[in-house]
């Protein structure tokens, strides 16, 4: 279970890493944004009409972070379903199974109710002025 555990931060921490890293700005094409045949919605698609702001870039890797660990509890269910399935009538394998389903289940409980509350705290949040 350790093990597990331990890969389970392991992957988060570089899952952080690359949120951080893959969640800037991206830069449109300086040609379509100052090209005047381009429609004014083929200039917003392109992102010439907007910055990103702080927090809508720290909710972008929050949601990918999230996004990522409940994958990863999908994962360790599916491997316990796996240890389960293959115990083939030793118990220690079987309560293995279990308990890593079971472990899964609660990391994805654990994944949704942190959805929940960032989705709570972002939409409650005052506008800046």
């Amino acid at each position: 279970m350790k093990k597990i555990v331990t890969a389970m931060v392991l992957v988060m921490v570089m899952l952080a890493g690359v949120g951080v890293v893959t969640t800037g700005r991206a830069h449109a094409d300086t040609t379509i944004c100052s090209d005047s045949s381009a429609t004014d919605d083929m200039k917003e698609l392109a992102g010439c009409n907007e910055d990103k702001k702080v927090d809508e870039v720290a909710n972008t890797g929050l949601n990918l972070i999230l996004s990522a660990v409940g994958l990863i509890a999908v994962g360790v269910m599916v491997y316990g379903g796996f240890t389960y399935l293959t115990a083939q009538g030793d118990p220690s394998k079987a309560k293995r199974g279990r308990d890593v389903i079971l472990y899964g289940l609660v990391g994805l409980a654990v994944t949704l109710l942190a959805f929940a509350i960032v989705a709570f705290v972002t939409a409650n949040l005052p506008s800046p002025s």
